[in-house]
């Protein structure tokens, strides 16, 4: 709640504007996001392997 709040302030006060900057970094976040969560057992468990 409050961060929709301050979210919402600061677009209508223009302290912050969406730009194609701020959709490159949210594609670049899901895209990390994804991979984390895609690759990220497996990369464990090999790291793991490499360990032993």
């Amino acid at each position: 709640m409050l961060g929709t709040g301050l979210l919402l302030y600061m677009l209508s006060k223009e302290i912050y504007v969406i730009n194609h900057e701020t959709f490159a970094a949210a594609s670049i976040g899901a895209v990390v996001i994804y991979g984390i969560k895609k690759f990220g057992p497996s990369v464990a468990a090999f790291a793991d392997k490499i360990n032993e």
